[in-house]
């Protein structure tokens, strides 16, 4: 199935950029356009979007009118919109940032669709995440499939809540039908696990910090068994561009559905970690000092409480503990009947790809040596200096 012309909000981004180099393997000949905030030709050329084929728009997604001007200009036959909003790690057990949610994930996205269905757009894939089921912190997540609930309000994380939100608009406005084009909208919801790879700010990075800043590798929170997912960004890119093809074929049966993806690999939250560190810089924690849930649960809600007055995010909090002892993993065997989706990168290539980028991103910007060993030289150089 070939698609003619996408447009793909946040582009730029992270999963955004991978969803357009997917297209642009799959579908060489295909008319792509990035609509964003901003463009950085030198960050589009380093993430390998800077294409013949890829054209650049400027807009934002929460002003409607300059938001449907770019449609109308451009008049793509489907839509990926990978734009949102993900609060900073410090943020995501605090609803400090509600509001910039729901306008970015919820309002944002109810724009992006109006604006599509207005121009008659065929196919609409959203970019969701697994946190619309899973971000309930009261419950574990062993298995489970999409016919479990998203979560509700007041009930998650503001990530989790404001992207269900918005993920129900999408499959509410499945079928809507443009009446001057008679052309049917059909949408899909794709909620990638995790994701790493190239281009993270966030998972790899936050993990490798406790090796490079915060020399914390030994410490184990919890017996460290708990399963769960996480997806190279390349697999979710994959995923996109198979529902696009599935939308868009004479046999829709995405349409209306929403979709787990991640690398079908569940392993140990602590697991996951040590092949980080391995791979990054050949890391082995010396020794392992294993702290009961129970306890970091309550030293994560006394730091909360000294942390309250200051307005300051604490980095051990309860929802960093459940975060790190839950069970949270899924079935992809919806998303390989319907969309054909296996991953094509394992998980262990993931990574390494993952962190021989990261590990050159601060190289670039000067912020450590390679490995502990050179840290520690460099700064026995600078003592004698």
């Amino acid at each position: 199935m070939a698609i003619p012309s996408v447009l793909v909000t946040g582009g730029t981004g992270f999963v955004g950029s991978a969803v357009v180099r997917s297209i642009l393997e799959r579908h060489p000949q295909c008319r792509i356009t990035i609509l964003d905030m901003t463009v950085d030709k030198e960050m589009c050329r380093q993430r390998g979007i800077d294409h013949p084929n890829v054209d650049f728009l400027v807009a934002n997604i929460l002003d409607l009118d300059a938001l449907q001007d770019a449609f109308n200009a451009n008049k793509p036959k489907a839509v990926v919109h990978t734009a949102g909003f993900v609060p900073p790690l410090e943020e995501r057990y605090h609803r400090r940032l509600e509001k910039e949610a729901l306008r970015i994930n919820a309002d944002g996205t109810r724009n992006v669709l109006n604006a599509a269905h207005a121009v008659g757009v065929k196919a609409f894939v959203y970019t969701s995440t697994c946190c619309v089921v899973i971000d309930d912190y009261t419950q574990s997540y062993a298995n489970i499939d999409e016919r479990w609930p998203t979560v509700e309000r007041g009930t998650a994380s503001i990530y989790g809540e404001s992207k269900a939100i918005a993920e129900m608009l999408v499959l509410q406005a499945n079928g809507s039908v443009n009446e001057v084009t008679e052309t049917s909208l059909l949408t899909s919801s794709i909620r990638p696990a995790v994701i790493y790879g190239e281009g993270d700010h966030q998972l790899v990075p936050s993990i490798v910090s406790c090796i490079i800043d915060k020399s914390e590798s030994p410490f184990r929170v919890g017996d460290g068994m708990n399963m769960w997912d996480t997806v190279y960004v390349g697999n979710v890119a994959d995923a996109h561009v198979l529902a696009l093809e599935n939308l868009l074929s004479d046999n829709p049966t995405a349409a209306g559905e929403a979709f787990f993806i991640q690398n079908n690999e569940p392993t140990s939250f602590r697991e996951f970690c040590l092949q980080v560190w391995k791979s990054y810089n050949g890391h082995i924690p010396p020794f392992t000092l294993p702290i009961p849930a129970g306890l970091a649960w309550t030293l994560g809600l006394l730091m909360e409480t000294l942390t309250y007055f200051s307005k300051t995010p604490a980095t051990l909090s309860r929802g960093s503990v459940n975060d790190a002892t839950a069970i949270r993993y899924a079935s992809g065997e919806k998303a390989k009947r319907i969309l054909g989706y296996e991953p094509r990168v394992s998980m262990e290539q993931g990574i390494q790809r993952s962190c021989k980028e990261y590990r050159e991103r601060r190289e670039r910007e000067g912020r450590h040596p390679q490995s502990n060993t050179e840290l520690l030289v460099g700064k026995l150089k600078e003592h004698l200096a």
